[in-house]
Protein backbone atom coordinates (compact mmCIF):
# COMPACT_ATOMS: atom_id res chain seq x y z
CA UNK A 1 0.00 0.00 0.00
CA UNK A 2 3.12 2.32 0.39
CA UNK A 3 2.45 2.82 -3.42
CA UNK A 4 -0.70 4.29 -3.34
CA UNK A 5 0.39 7.72 -1.97
CA UNK A 6 2.30 9.02 -4.37
CA UNK A 7 -0.28 7.41 -7.17
CA UNK A 8 -2.57 9.30 -5.48
CA UNK A 9 -0.45 12.26 -5.21
CA UNK A 10 0.56 12.06 -9.31
CA UNK A 11 -2.74 11.65 -10.03
CA UNK A 12 -4.05 14.66 -8.57
CA UNK A 13 -1.40 16.74 -10.06
CA UNK A 14 -2.13 15.08 -13.73
CA UNK A 15 -5.79 15.88 -13.34
CA UNK A 16 -5.11 19.35 -11.91
CA UNK A 17 -2.99 19.99 -15.20
CA UNK A 18 -5.75 18.91 -17.68
CA UNK A 19 -8.00 21.10 -15.35
CA UNK A 20 -5.90 24.03 -16.19
CA UNK A 21 -5.79 22.56 -19.55
CA UNK A 22 -9.19 22.89 -20.47
CA UNK A 23 -9.66 25.88 -18.66
CA UNK A 24 -7.56 28.01 -20.94
CA UNK A 25 -8.67 26.01 -23.80
CA UNK A 26 -10.91 28.21 -26.04
CA UNK A 27 -10.59 25.35 -29.03
CA UNK A 28 -12.50 21.80 -29.53
CA UNK A 29 -10.87 19.19 -27.96
CA UNK A 30 -10.44 15.22 -28.80
CA UNK A 31 -11.67 14.41 -25.38
CA UNK A 32 -14.29 15.90 -22.75
CA UNK A 33 -12.67 16.89 -19.22
CA UNK A 34 -14.87 13.74 -17.47
CA UNK A 35 -13.28 11.43 -20.03
CA UNK A 36 -9.49 12.78 -19.47
CA UNK A 37 -9.90 12.67 -15.85
CA UNK A 38 -11.19 8.57 -15.75
CA UNK A 39 -8.05 8.11 -18.05
CA UNK A 40 -5.90 9.75 -15.68
CA UNK A 41 -7.04 7.57 -12.82
CA UNK A 42 -7.55 4.25 -14.88
CA UNK A 43 -3.35 4.81 -16.08
CA UNK A 44 -2.43 5.75 -12.50
CA UNK A 45 -4.03 2.55 -11.34
CA UNK A 46 -2.88 0.32 -13.77
CA UNK A 47 0.23 1.98 -13.68
CA UNK A 48 2.26 -1.15 -12.06
CA UNK A 49 1.42 -3.24 -15.00
CA UNK A 50 3.89 -1.29 -17.26
CA UNK A 51 6.77 -2.82 -18.16
CA UNK A 52 8.77 0.40 -17.02
CA UNK A 53 11.08 -1.57 -14.28
CA UNK A 54 13.57 -4.17 -13.88
CA UNK A 55 13.82 -7.50 -12.22
CA UNK A 56 16.68 -5.99 -10.02
CA UNK A 57 16.91 -10.36 -8.36
CA UNK A 58 17.71 -11.27 -12.19
CA UNK A 59 19.79 -8.82 -12.97
CA UNK A 60 22.07 -9.45 -10.15
CA UNK A 61 21.84 -13.41 -11.68
CA UNK A 62 23.34 -11.66 -14.80
CA UNK A 63 25.81 -9.78 -13.10
CA UNK A 64 27.36 -12.34 -10.82
CA UNK A 65 26.58 -15.40 -12.94
CA UNK A 66 24.54 -17.29 -10.79
CA UNK A 67 22.20 -16.99 -13.85
CA UNK A 68 23.87 -20.49 -14.98
CA UNK A 69 22.00 -22.35 -12.10
CA UNK A 70 18.84 -21.15 -14.25
CA UNK A 71 20.26 -21.94 -17.23
CA UNK A 72 20.63 -25.60 -15.96
CA UNK A 73 17.41 -25.97 -14.03
CA UNK A 74 15.12 -28.54 -16.00
CA UNK A 75 12.90 -25.78 -17.06
CA UNK A 76 11.95 -23.56 -19.66
CA UNK A 77 13.43 -20.40 -18.24
CA UNK A 78 11.40 -18.21 -20.85
CA UNK A 79 8.04 -19.62 -19.36
CA UNK A 80 9.56 -19.07 -15.78
CA UNK A 81 10.70 -15.70 -16.26
CA UNK A 82 7.42 -15.07 -17.70
CA UNK A 83 5.80 -16.10 -14.68
CA UNK A 84 7.90 -14.26 -12.53
CA UNK A 85 7.28 -11.26 -14.55
CA UNK A 86 3.10 -11.73 -14.24
CA UNK A 87 3.80 -12.10 -10.75
CA UNK A 88 5.39 -8.82 -10.27
CA UNK A 89 2.88 -6.88 -12.18
CA UNK A 90 -0.40 -8.46 -11.20
CA UNK A 91 0.52 -8.67 -7.29
CA UNK A 92 1.17 -4.96 -7.12
CA UNK A 93 -1.56 -3.65 -9.82
CA UNK A 94 -4.34 -6.22 -7.49
CA UNK A 95 -3.04 -4.40 -4.59
CA UNK A 96 -3.23 -0.71 -5.42
CA UNK A 97 -5.78 -0.66 -8.19
CA UNK A 98 -8.89 -1.27 -6.27
CA UNK A 99 -8.32 0.75 -3.78
CA UNK A 100 -7.09 3.36 -6.46
CA UNK A 101 -10.40 2.57 -7.75
CA UNK A 102 -12.40 2.69 -5.00
CA UNK A 103 -11.23 6.63 -4.18
CA UNK A 104 -11.29 7.87 -7.40
CA UNK A 105 -14.82 6.54 -8.21
CA UNK A 106 -15.78 8.12 -4.20
CA UNK A 107 -13.93 11.36 -4.49
CA UNK A 108 -11.73 12.41 -7.83
CA UNK A 109 -14.63 12.02 -10.28
CA UNK A 110 -13.83 8.57 -11.97
CA UNK A 111 -16.87 7.45 -13.86
CA UNK A 112 -18.19 3.88 -13.38
CA UNK A 113 -17.79 1.62 -16.66
CA UNK A 114 -20.89 2.86 -18.81
CA UNK A 115 -22.56 -0.95 -18.72
CA UNK A 116 -21.39 -4.63 -18.43
CA UNK A 117 -20.56 -4.89 -21.32
CA UNK A 118 -18.05 -1.84 -21.47
CA UNK A 119 -16.67 -3.25 -17.50
CA UNK A 120 -16.27 -6.79 -19.11
CA UNK A 121 -14.16 -5.51 -22.38
CA UNK A 122 -12.00 -2.96 -19.76
CA UNK A 123 -10.84 -6.13 -17.86
CA UNK A 124 -10.13 -8.37 -20.66
CA UNK A 125 -8.08 -5.12 -22.51
CA UNK A 126 -5.87 -4.85 -18.78
CA UNK A 127 -5.64 -8.51 -19.17
CA UNK A 128 -3.92 -8.28 -22.38
CA UNK A 129 -2.43 -5.84 -21.13
CA UNK A 130 -0.67 -7.56 -18.22
CA UNK A 131 0.36 -10.71 -20.69
CA UNK A 132 1.97 -8.15 -22.85
CA UNK A 133 3.67 -6.00 -20.24
CA UNK A 134 4.80 -9.63 -19.35
CA UNK A 135 6.44 -10.60 -22.01
CA UNK A 136 8.18 -7.23 -22.74
CA UNK A 137 9.92 -7.40 -19.56
CA UNK A 138 10.87 -11.06 -20.29
CA UNK A 139 12.39 -9.89 -23.37
CA UNK A 140 14.15 -7.26 -21.55
CA UNK A 141 15.55 -9.83 -19.03
CA UNK A 142 16.69 -12.18 -21.46
CA UNK A 143 18.71 -9.29 -23.80
CA UNK A 144 20.48 -8.81 -20.46
CA UNK A 145 22.89 -12.00 -21.38
CA UNK A 146 23.64 -10.23 -24.43
CA UNK A 147 24.24 -6.71 -22.64
CA UNK A 148 27.32 -5.84 -19.79
CA UNK A 149 24.68 -3.65 -18.47
CA UNK A 150 21.04 -3.54 -19.59
CA UNK A 151 19.89 -0.54 -17.47
CA UNK A 152 20.20 1.84 -20.88
CA UNK A 153 18.30 -0.31 -22.84
CA UNK A 154 15.53 -0.86 -20.02
CA UNK A 155 15.98 3.01 -20.04
CA UNK A 156 14.62 3.49 -23.81
CA UNK A 157 11.84 1.16 -23.65
CA UNK A 158 10.66 2.93 -19.91
CA UNK A 159 10.51 6.10 -22.04
CA UNK A 160 9.03 4.73 -24.77
CA UNK A 161 6.65 3.17 -23.32
CA UNK A 162 5.39 5.59 -20.76
CA UNK A 163 5.10 8.29 -23.99
CA UNK A 164 3.72 6.38 -26.49
CA UNK A 165 1.46 4.15 -24.02
CA UNK A 166 -0.85 7.73 -23.38
CA UNK A 167 0.23 7.76 -20.03
CA UNK A 168 1.44 11.67 -20.07
CA UNK A 169 -0.11 12.41 -22.90
CA UNK A 170 -3.69 11.00 -23.31
CA UNK A 171 -3.20 9.15 -27.51
CA UNK A 172 -6.49 11.17 -28.32
CA UNK A 173 -4.32 14.65 -28.29
CA UNK A 174 -1.36 13.00 -30.36
CA UNK A 175 -1.46 14.58 -33.94
CA UNK A 176 -3.93 12.83 -36.29
CA UNK A 177 -0.91 11.11 -38.22
CA UNK A 178 0.86 9.79 -35.26
CA UNK A 179 -2.74 8.33 -34.13
CA UNK A 180 -3.60 5.32 -35.99
CA UNK A 181 0.05 4.07 -35.31
CA UNK A 182 -0.25 4.61 -31.73
CA UNK A 183 -3.77 3.20 -30.89
CA UNK A 184 -2.48 -0.18 -32.82
CA UNK A 185 0.55 -0.11 -30.54
CA UNK A 186 0.80 -2.07 -27.92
Amino acid sequence: MRGLAPQLFWGLIRVMIFEAFYRTSTGPQPMNAAQVVDYVWLGQALLALLPIWMDAEIRAMMRNGTVVYELVRPLDLYNFWYARALASRLAPTLLRALALYCLALLFFGLAPPVSPAAGLAWLLTVLGALLLGGAISTLLNISLMWTIAGEGLFQIVSACVVLLSGMIVPLPFFPDWARPILEALP
